[in-house]
């Protein structure tokens, strides 16, 4: 862990810890009982990408070199899950999907700025 700011180092290991375990979770969910492709009518492939890259940015957000792509990536997949939620009427649901973009928004940011 390369981050130097303490707020960095905190919410680098939110999200790693959040993804890092969530991610495969969701996976067997979807292996078990086809949970999410059920629920958002999306192909279990889909299902399955976008949790291996949500898995493989939770250990990129720990590196100084690679937490601002990773945080856009997982940036990228809180907005599709935003969308899906939206789409099948279920906005609510959406509401820590807005809450995780945002916090990653502000990591992404602040990242940058502190270059």
């Amino acid at each position: 862990m390369t981050h130097k700011n303490r707020w960095h180092r905190i919410v680098a290991i939110s999200l790693a810890i959040s993804y890092g375990l969530g991610s495969p979770i969701g996976a067997i969910l979807e292996y078990l009982k086809d949970f999410f492709s059920k629920r958002f009518d999306l192909p279990s492939e889909l299902i399955y990408a976008t949790f291996i890259i949500q898995f493989i940015c939770a250990f990129g957000v720990l590196s100084k070199r690679y937490a601002r792509w990773s945080s856009l990536c997982l940036t990228a997949t809180t907005i599709g899950a935003i969308y899906v939620h939206f789409r099948i009427g279920s906005p609510s649901a959406s509401i820590i999907a807005f809450a995780y973009t945002g916090l990653q928004i502000w990591f992404w940011y602040s990242l940058r700025k502190a270059e």
